[in-house]
């Protein structure tokens, strides 16, 4: 066994160039996977920050089938005893009740899926703050009866 390694060693060296662009090639891939596969964990890290900090919230409740069933009626059933529970725990600093849905927009040039949120504009501000994000408009401040915020 040790002369099985001696001559292998002796012919990794016998050409150096060969071996040295070799052992170059196989550096710059470990490194090259190593970069890459930091800057997706970096990706995803920044991806689940930015969900978290501007749609999901920290902690969610909903039914126990809306991840699976989407339908309008698939709703929870004593909203006012869990706001009741959130106003009176000092440990939550924002909370609000939504309404969320799929949906289709249709226009002259077709039609898309959407996720349509209904919100509370007040506790949806202390909640998420979406209103310094905004870039033109108004946060929902608008004297029409039903106003939308597109993004």
């Amino acid at each position: 066994m040790k002369n099985l390694f001696k001559i292998a060693w002796r012919n990794c060296w016998r050409n150096k160039l060969r071996s040295g662009i070799v052992i170059g090639a196989i550096i710059l891939g470990v490194w090259s996977a190593l970069f890459i596969m930091g800057m997706m964990n970096g990706f995803m890290d920044q991806r689940v920050d930015k969900m978290v900090d501007l749609e999901l919230g920290d902690i969610q409740i909903h039914t126990t089938t809306f991840d699976s069933n989407s339908e309008i009626t698939n709703v929870l059933t004593d909203v006012d005893k869990l706001v009741d529970a959130a106003k009176s725990n000092d440990k939550i600093v924002g909370y609000s009740p939504r309404f969320v849905t799929d949906a289709y927009v249709m226009s002259a040039h077709g039609q898309r899926g959407v996720k349509l949120i209904g919100i509370n504009p007040e506790l949806e501000a202390q909640t998420l703050g979406l209103e310094p994000r905004l870039i033109q408009g108004t946060f929902l401040d608008s004297e029409l009866s039903y106003p939308v915020l597109v993004g």
